[in-house]
């Protein structure tokens, strides 16, 4: 099939698919960077175009206890975009929900571990956790800087004196 034109290209065949799912595709599948001359960038593009160009770059990179996790890009729809370890232990997915008054934006990181099984030692278990930060906004009445700067307050807070506050929540306090 044909490809549309413009910085991106798609497989034709793919856009109906995405377009009439929630099937996460692979982003090769959707998204291949073509060089193209700066003036053409706005010329005849299409939706899609936009949410292949704003996206997260692939991989991202996560640091746990001085170990950088490398991941992927793994999915990708118009909303939300996924990326995987390769071990497959460790997941973030990004995501923006469009409500008729707010916008809600999330970053999560799902982990998860084989350990021994506390109850018989002889059996090992899968565990898992994840850890994540919502940002839930009027669709007016903040800038992206405003509400950046409650973000990094927020997470100041919850990682002053060595993350005293963290180790609280994790402690069950309230």
């Amino acid at each position: 099939m044909g490809r549309h034109s413009g910085p991106w290209n798609f497989q034709a065949a793919a856009l109906p698919k995405f377009l009439g799912s929630n099937t996460v595709y692979p982003v090769e599948q959707l998204c291949s960077p073509v060089t193209r001359h700066s003036s053409d960038y706005h010329s005849g593009w299409t939706l899609l175009h936009w949410f292949c160009l704003m996206a997260f770059a692939d991989p991202q990179s996560v640091t746990v206890n001085a170990v950088a996790i490398s991941m992927p890009r793994t999915g990708f729809l118009p909303n939300s975009g996924v990326f995987t370890s390769a071990d497959g232990n460790t997941k973030l997915t990004v995501s923006d929900n469009y409500g008729a008054k707010r916008t809600r934006r999330s970053i999560r990181m799902d982990f998860q571990k084989i350990a021994a099984d506390p109850l018989i030692s002889a059996q090992n278990i899968r565990y898992s956790g994840s850890v994540y930060l919502v940002v839930d906004q009027p669709i007016t009445g903040y800038t992206a800087a405003e509400l950046k700067l409650q973000i990094d307050g927020f997470l100041a807070y919850l990682t002053a004196s060595s993350g005293a506050k963290i180790t609280q929540v994790l402690g069950g306090e309230v």
